[in-house]
């Protein structure tokens, strides 16, 4: 085959390609000397509104230019990279862009051109953050997890042995709530949980986590907060119950157990921590106590 003819069935192929080709010339310039139609369908440019250009058109506020930074820099050193971007199209809008590097070099070993493949990667990026966030949160109330409060707890407590200050671990169970699913049926009950997540999310800061561990029992971890402080903030979370729930347009009062553990004091270790707390809400409930601060001396908690 002549070379002319192979060149051109490459450029056909090129430009019939589903994903996104751009080439362009090396640093200091890195202007662009070749698009395909993919790439303009992509963005909303021209071909003739491309050429000539530096990549940094696609780029904008939300895009994150460390990760630009290290592409280029790869692309410098004749590095392959793989990486994902936020790019702007044409009109402003925004879209997640792989960029699949590679470069030419030339007989002394100089980059010559740098090739990208590109691809618009939005709804897998999307589905990928679905997926983590259903495996981190409460399908129900959308407030995390078990697995999501052990991360977080985790690290607080790195954050309080490096200075951070102590950590409140609150667990919480209803009391009665059984009554309600007995009386108004599992999707009543499934209403008054979703409600109460909204309600403890408004009496703690916007750095604290409100978790719901299963079924109807919640957690609270508050940085920062020692003894007293959390015995004040059980307090404030039980004065929640006072207004009672509303459940098919009926009022339901319903009451909760609350333990706290607090790091350092009760420990600096994740499950130790977790128990304990169980723990104190279990001998809170026993003693219908509503709050009870945990008690290594007393031989009910471990």
């Amino acid at each position: 085959m002549a070379a002319e003819e192979r060149a051109r069935l490459l450029e056909f192929a090129m430009d019939n390609a589903a994903d996104g080709m751009v080439i362009g010339l090396p640093a200091p310039g890195r202007h662009i000397i070749y698009v395909n139609d993919a790439f303009c369908r992509m963005t909303g440019y021209q071909r003739e509104e491309v050429l000539g250009r530096t990549p940094d058109f696609l780029d904008g506020s939300e895009t994150d230019m460390v990760e630009v930074t290290r592409m280029r820099e790869a692309a410098d050193a004749a590095r392959p990279y793989l990486t994902e971007t936020v790019a702007y199209r044409k009109d402003g809008s925004t879209f997640q862009m792989e960029h699949d590097v590679v470069t030419l070099c030339d007989g002394d070993g100089q980059v010559a051109y740098w090739y990208s493949v590109v691809r618009d990667v939005t709804e897998r990026t999307r589905l990928q953050q679905r997926l983590v966030f259903q495996a981190l949160h409460d399908a129900l109330t959308g407030l995390p997890n078990r697995l999501l409060l052990a991360d977080r707890l985790q690290q607080a407590i790195l954050a309080s042995q490096r200075g951070g200050g102590p950590v409140a671990l609150f667990f919480m169970d209803l009391d009665g709530f059984k009554n309600v699913n007995d009386t108004y049926g599992h999707l009543a009950g499934d209403e008054l949980l979703h409600e109460l997540g909204q309600r403890l999310r408004t009496v703690v800061r916007e750095s604290d986590t409100v978790s719901r561990i299963g079924g109807d029992e919640f957690a609270l971890l508050l940085p920062g907060c020692g003894i007293e402080p959390a015995r004040r903030a059980g307090e404030k979370i039980l004065r929640t119950f006072a207004r009672p729930f509303q459940v098919e347009g009926r009022e339901v009062p319903i009451q909760a157990s609350l333990g706290v553990a607090v790091c350092p004091e009760h420990g600096e270790d994740t499950g130790l921590l977790m128990r304990r707390a169980d723990s104190a809400m279990y001998q809170a409930k026993a003693a219908k106590s509503g709050l009870q601060i945990f008690n290594d001396l007393s031989p009910r908690l471990v």
